[in-house]
Order: C-alpha cells, then structure tokens, then sequence
C-alpha cells in the first residue's frame, strides 16, 4: 500500500491545520492590514498572511512568517511567537526541508512549555509527529502524538484531536498494528462526524478501509469501503473513484473472488483513463495482468501488462517532473530563508546600535547643554555679538556634522545591499549550473547501457527472425521500440544540456546545403522505405551557405523523421529551397496528418508539457526534437515556422541567413 501513504502525506499536507482558500479581496484586505500602523493589527495580520499562503505561495508566507516573527519579537509577544515559528515549520514541512521545519517547530514547543501554552504545545507534537512519520520513523511520531493527544483532550480542541488521532492511526498501520490503527481512526471517524466534516469523513472511512484491507479482514475492509459518499471523490491521484474501484477489487481479489475483482479493476481503469489518473491505470493494468496471467490467459495478461509499463512510465516521468519542482522550490526557499535570516540579523543588529547612539546622544546633549549654558553665559557677559556669531558658527557645525553622518549611514546600507545582491547572484548560478550538469549526468550516464539494450535487440530481431516464437517475437519488438524512444530522448536531453551550459561549439563553415539535405535522407532512408514513403529533394545543387554542419544535421535529421513518423504509408515528403531577402529557405513538406492550431503554439516552448503523439505506425516521440531545432537555428540568428491543416499535412519552414 505504499501509494496510500504516499496520499496519506498529501492528505495531511504536514500540518494539523484545516485549509480553507481566502478570497482576493480578503488578501487585499489582510495585506492593507500589514503596513498599519498600529503594531498588533499589524502583527495579526501577517499571521494571517502567512498561515493562509502556506499552500498557494509558501514563499511569500515565509516572508510574511518572518516580518511577524520580528514584530512579536519586539512587542515581546512570546504566545505570538510560538504559533509562528509553528507556522515556519509548516511551511518548512510542506516544502520537504524537514531539518529547519524542526528547528522552528521545537522553538515554539520550548516557547509553549515555558509559558504553559497547552494549545500551541499541542500543535507543536503534532506537527513533530508529522515529521518523524515523513522520516521513516513511526515508533518516535506515536511518542510525541501521544503527549498531543493528551493536551488535546486537556483543552477540549476536537478538531486538533481529530488531525492527532488520524495521524497516530497512520503510524499504527506503518508498524503493522492493524487493529490500533483501526482503533485511532475509528476515534477520528466519531469526531469528524460529530463536526459535520463531510470530506474528512470520507477520507477517515477510507483509512480505515485500508486498516482491514491490510490485516486481511476482508468483507470487513469492503464494508467501509462502500460507507464512503462517492460524491466526496475528487479526480485526482489516490482519492478518486477509480482508485476506491481499486481498494474495492482488492477485497474481491482476497476471497479469491476473481470475476468480481476482475469487473472493479476494468472500471477503475476506464474511469482512470477518462480523466487520466497514471497511478490508478498503472495499479489497475497490473493487477488484471497478473489475474489473466494466473487464469493463464496470456494474450490478455500480455496486454495489460504492455499497459502497466506504459503507465509506469508516465507515473515515473510525472514524479520526476514533480520531483526537479520541488527541488527548485526547496533551493528557493533556502536562499530565502538565509537572506531573510541575514536580514533579520542585521535588523537587531541595527536596532541594538541605534539604542546604543541613542544613550549616547541623550547623554551627549545633556552634557553638551550644561556646558553650550556657561558658555554662553560667559559670552554675553563679555558681547552680545561675539555671542550671537558663535552661536550661528556652532548651529553651521552642527548641521554639516548631521549630514556626514546621514552620508555615512547611507553608504553603509548600499554596501550592505550590494552584498545581499552579489550573494544572491553567486547562489543563482550554482543553482543553474547544478540543474545544467543534472540533466547532462543523467543523459551521458544512460546513454551507454540503452544504447547496448537497443543493439541487442536489434541482434536479437535481426539474426533471430525464424527461430524465435512470433509471440515472443512481438513483445521483442514493443520492447525495441521503447528502448529506441528512450535512446532518441537520452541523445535529445544531452544535447540540449550541452547547448544550455555552451559545451556545444558554434562553428559556421561554408558547405552544400544540397548535399547536406541528401546525407540525412540517405541516412533515414531505411525508415522511408519501411513505410514505402517517397523522399524527393528538388532544390538546387548549387546552394553555398554558412552554417555549422552538425548542427543543421540535427535540425534536418529532427524533422525529416517527424515528417517519416507523421505520414501514412504510401505518402510523400519533399524537400525545397528558396531565397527570400536574404535568407535561403529550405521548406521540408509532407502529405501527413498535419498539427493542430493548439499544438503549434506549443511546440517550440520548455516549460510546457508536451503531451507527445504516437505516428501513423506507432512511433513515439520525446518533445525535445523541436526545442533544439529552434535553439540550434538561433544560434544561426535563423528561424524554424510550421504551417500545417490537419489531414492534409505540414510544412516546416528553416530560413538561414545568406553569406554577406
């Protein structure tokens, strides 16, 4: 059940805390809140700021954590102090940078203790429980969920107990203690219900579904399981109706009831399907394999199985993608969280120093005072003019003297600034630099063993053709071209790793573009003519232009095979140039199935998602193909346009600049 903890995680999003979306206006109104200048409206404000951001924009509510966090501390408001260092570590939690979670959330324990804030005490084991759970470590989060319990029932806060007991049923099942798991959540159902928490309901049933699905107990498990209001699901992964079709099959699948285990994983594969939940059409492709396989329907168990590593794989590269963002959000949070360390730092630090020049002025003045009177009171003994010109000599003093100070401060504070910026920079380009070698590790080191994997399939299709079972045979050849995708999306994702950091030379030399056209068709001619697709170049043989020749031979290469994918068997795909300006355009034309309005805009972009589709035979694609294309033309100071009706094929467009 390790996708049940995986949503349990979710569910609880590191916090005992119920979530509830403010309205722009209400922002607007906390945020005119914030720059009051009464220092209590002020201070509540921003904690409000901070707790409801914590999800949207946790950044921003760490900002906000932090300005309340030195207004509470200058108000010396030790209660307000602990709930936001509380809230520091949710948000910390939620961001996965446990260590400092920790920190902050231990401050506010110590805070909470020394004050007998039972409430924000309570809160505090919890969330420490929390943390211990994400750690692996459930034996240390039922010892501190024990003592919130405890403090819960003391100030009588049921929906704190509520969050508590669920979260100790969570660490029961972890340690395989189905019935007091069962036991914890069955407390938390009593609770919830009595609060009209119609969602939590439904979840809490849920857990405790899987309490009895894991202990076996199974008519019981599928009993819960169909308490739940099917109305509460959401289609999203882990508490969808698919993924309840899935829990209810298992229960079948226990009885060794296989007909009706079989019926619940084909619905929850439609309904996954329908709304494209990867983890549930995994789940549900794998279990109905290994049912037919064991009935010994191999040709359905074949299928299936093809599915599930289909399915798989998306779930794997939709992990890795949420995987980079949270590695991005975690090193933006801890440049954050430095800086804002600094500040605070230099804040108290500027505080303590202008109380320090404050003693010393109003002493100062005091002093200076006693003596400016004697003095003056000798000078009007002796003149009333030499008086009053000392006098305006001293105010002129006094004044200049202002100022350099005023000048120096002022320079201090831009030092300070420029060293803020320069150290924010400097970080900036480690995290670049990380990200680039990131992706080129991951290319380069794959490279090898899945190019050695495509080779021996190839060996295998190629030397073996008669001897092996067609069957067998078949499935070779799934597994070929998967391995082939992989190995096209591995050389694509080195080569534009190499082009991000500049280890890509840029070398334009003159060559035939003619001839450099007609190399890439030969070289992609055993893909043609597989498809009995008709590959004619009717430029002229005299075009000499500039470029770098291996980086046109990826563009052409590129789109000479989406052209082969993307067009039927029996189809054309012609090559043609013209001078326009000055520029040569090569146009390479094709009679396929053509690219929808939608798609073009989003063909050439890296922070979209490409949603890659399979050729007229099959083929798969890796979206990455494009995105060099247009990189590498750039670096020509070139362009690459498409122009495309759907059913009647594409036309995609190079223009090179002509040698002046």
């Amino acid at each position: 059940m390790n996708k049940f903890i995986v949503f349990t995680a979710f569910i609880l999003s590191f916090s005992i805390f119920s979530f509830s979306q403010i309205s722009q206006s209400r922002k607007d109104s906390l945020i005119e809140n914030s720059e009051s200048p009464v220092d209590t409206i002020r201070l509540n404000a921003l904690k409000q700021l901070t707790w409801e951001s914590r999800f949207t924009e946790p950044l921003e509510g760490f900002e906000y954590a932090f300005d309340a966090l030195s207004l509470a501390e200058d108000l010396n408001r030790l209660e307000d102090m602990a709930t936001i260092h509380n809230f520091i570590g949710v948000i910390a939690t939620k961001i996965n940078s446990l260590d400092k979670a920790k920190v902050h959330i231990l401050k506010a324990y110590r805070i909470s203790d020394s004050l007998n804030f039972q409430r924000e005490k309570a809160y505090a084991l919890n969330n420490l429980g929390e943390i211990y759970y994400q750690t692996g470590k459930p034996d240390s989060a039922i010892n501190q969920l024990n003592g919130s319990i405890e403090l819960f029932k003391e100030i009588n806060d049921l929906n704190g107990l509520a969050y508590a007991y669920n979260q100790m049923g969570m660490a029961q099942r972890k340690l395989k203690k189905y019935d007091e798991a069962f036991k914890f959540h069955n407390l938390c159902l009593e609770i919830r219900i009595k609060l009209d928490h119609k969602d939590f309901v439904a979840k809490t049933l849920l857990h405790m579904g899987v309490d009895l699905l894991e202990k076996g107990s199974y008519p019981e498990a599928r009993e819960y399981f169909e308490k739940i209001d099917k109305s509460r699901f959401e289609e999203r992964p882990y508490f969808s109706l698919a993924y309840h079709y899935i829990l209810v099959g298992k229960t079948y699948l226990g009885e060794k009831n296989d007909n009706m285990a079989i019926q619940y994983f084909k619905d929850a594969y439609r309904l996954a399907q329908k709304s494209e939940l990867f983890p549930e059409l995994r789940d549900a492709a794998k279990l109905l394999s290994d049912i037919y396989e064991a009935q010994q329907f191999h040709k359905t168990a074949l299928f299936y199985l093809n599915m599930y590593k289909t399915w798989d794989d998306s779930v794997k590269n939709s992990d890795l993608v949420a995987e980079y963002k949270q590695i991005e959000l975690r090193k933006a949070f801890e440049q954050k969280y430095k800086f804002l360390e600094y500040k605070m730092k230099k804040d108290l630090e500027s505080k303590e120093l202008k109380l320090f020049w404050n003693r010393v002025l109003i002493s100062g003045f005091f002093g200076f005072s006693l003596l400016l009177l004697i003095f003056l009171i000798i000078l009007v003994k002796k003149s009333r003019i030499i008086a009053k010109q000392n006098k305006l000599l001293l105010l002129q003093k006094e004044d200049i003297e202002s100022k350099n100070t005023e000048l120096n401060a002022q320079n201090l504070q831009i030092s300070e600034q420029n060293k803020a910026i320069s150290q924010q920079r400097d970080e900036l380009a480690i995290a670049n630099a990380t990200k680039d070698k990131f992706f080129a590790i991951i290319a380069h080191d794959l490279r090898g063993p899945v190019g050695n994997l495509t080779a021996f399939f190839n060996l295998i299709i190629d030397s073996y053709q008669d001897k092996i079972d067609p069957k067998l045979m078949e499935f070779f050849l799934v597994v070929n071209a998967s391995v082939q995708q992989t190995y096209t999306l591995l050389e694509n994702l080195l080569t534009w790793s190499q082009l991000q950091n500049g280890s890509i030379p840029y070398n334009p030399l003159k060559n035939n573009l003619f001839t450099t056209v007609d190399n890439n068709i030969n070289l992609l001619s055993a893909k043609s003519n597989e498809k009995n697709i008709s590959v004619v170049n009717t430029m002229p043989k005299e075009v000499i232009l500039k470029f770098d020749t291996y980086m046109l031979d990826t563009v052409i290469r590129n789109l000479l095979s989406n052209a082969i994918k993307f067009t039927n068997s029996g189809g054309t795909i012609s090559f043609s140039s013209s001078k326009k300006g000055n520029f040569i355009e090569l146009k390479i034309s094709d009679t396929g199935i053509g690219i929808s309005k939608s798609e073009i805009d989003k063909l050439y972009r890296i922070d979209v998602r490409h949603k890659t589709k399979e050729g007229t035979s099959g083929e798969k694609g890796t979206g990455l193909g494009l995105i060099l294309c247009k990189e590498f033309m750039e670096k020509h100071g070139g362009t690459i346009s498409v122009e495309s009706v759907q059913g009647k094929g594409s036309t995609f467009i190079i223009s090179l600049p002509l040698d002046e």
